[in-house]
């Protein structure tokens, strides 16, 4: 794929004022070869493979993975049938200090009698204090109820609180959301409270189906706090990824991934009520951005689709698609506070992984997670260009 990309830097009072762009990148490769990844088969302590690697949460100090993994198409057929689903998965710790070779063992998070937590999570967001040194994970959970002979998804929150070690679960808080939260995708803890997109603006029936055909700008980011929820960004274009990151200034700034718009948008992260032509900024990209991760450099790391109704179809090996292309873009702020995206993986044919849907950096390596896919990638990072 050969990358494009566009920005806008939008004043409160000039929402229309193009102030920015993307660099030049001169049409430079990526920075990561395809020759520098190998897949990684990951399995638990039992021998059971870990599929399903949908996001990825790293702890860059201790040199720790968190997994968030289960078979999303084994629950769709499942949620199809009158049993509904059975299919588990976890989260998953896996020590990134030791060599990875073609098949590594990770091992899942447990409550004090063994149960697995949680059990089918999504997004995941890991918060370590700097005063405290307190660890807690954050995982969207999709659990299912059945009404009227059919399942429905009924998503809740599972806050882990994490021993030193990272992997011994020393508390679990599994807490309802509030029902306009029937779709949340991602999340990051912020002083002001939870951020967490929610993809769909609509939960069910006809408004929902209109919503997926025709792409509506429904989507929400809400901010859960212990007063309640209150809607941070509204009108967006499927909320996916979102991620805190630091300014030149050294002011924070909220980077939300509106997937079905190609686009990313920066905040305030004390944000409010605002639409997405209220951004600081509108990067454009020519693909769908899907998770976002900070890397320890500062600068975020973003999984997109190339080509999106590709990976509809592979989501669901609908036609006989069996892979989808994964690339990964590096975003940093130049010296006027823009942020600019340069390509920083590509693979188009899906060779190393396929649909990833989040990449994560540490030190010299690149990790690529896949939702519809059974293994985890890994990179060797070359050193960055001088002067770059």
């Amino acid at each position: 794929m050969t990358f494009r990309c566009k920005a806008r830097a939008v004043a409160p009072a000039m929402i229309l004022a193009a102030l920015g762009g993307c660099g030049d990148n001169g049409g430079a490769p990526p920075r990561v070869p395809l020759s520098a990844c190998m897949r990684v088969d990951i399995t638990d302590p039992a021998g059971r493979p870990v599929v399903g690697i949908e996001d990825i949460a790293i702890d860059h100090a201790a040199g720790r993975l968190y997994l968030s993994a289960y078979d999303r198409r084994a629950v769709a057929r499942e949620r199809d049938s009158r049993q509904g689903p059975r299919t588990t998965g976890g989260l998953y710790l896996l020590d990134i200090r030791q060599p990875l070779g073609p098949k590594v063992v990770a091992r899942p998070l447990v409550s004090a009698d063994g149960t697995v937590l949680p059990q089918r999570p999504h997004g995941i967001a890991l918060y370590i204090s700097t005063t405290t040194g307190r660890r807690q994970l954050f995982a969207i959970e999709r659990r299912y109820v059945e009404s009227d002979g059919e399942w429905h998804r009924r998503p809740t929150l599972a806050v882990l609180d994490l021993a030193a070690d990272g992997g011994t679960v020393t508390g679990v808080a599994n807490l309802r959301l509030p029902p306009e939260l029937c779709s949340p995708n991602d999340l990051v803890p912020t002083l002001e409270g939870l951020l967490v997109t929610n993809d769909h603006g609509t939960c069910r029936g006809l408004e929902r189906r209109l919503e997926d055909a025709f792409g509506l700008d429904a989507a929400f980011v809400a901010r859960l706090t212990p007063a309640g929820m209150e809607t941070a960004v509204r009108k967006l274009r499927f909320a996916n990824g979102i991620a805190l990151a630091r300014r030149p200034d050294g002011e924070p700034e909220l980077v939300i991934a509106a997937t079905r718009a190609d686009a990313l948008f920066s905040f305030p992260p004390d944000v409010r009520d605002r639409t997405r032509r209220e951004a600081r900024q509108i990067l454009r990209i020519d693909a769908s951005p899907d998770n976002i991760t900070t890397g320890p450099d500062g600068a975020l790391y973003v999984a997109v689709h190339p080509r999106l109704f590709r990976y509809a179809l592979f989501r669901g090996h609908w036609f006989g698609v069996n892979e989808a292309p994964s690339e990964v873009l590096r975003l940093s702020y130049d010296r006027d506070g823009t942020l600019v995206a340069e390509p920083f993986l590509d693979d188009p044919d899906g060779e190393v992984i396929s649909g990833a849907t989040v990449a994560a950096f540490d030190r010299d390596r690149l990790y690529l997670g896949a939702a519809y896919d059974d293994h985890l990638a890994v990179c060797t990072v070359p050193p960055s260009p001088a002067g770059s």
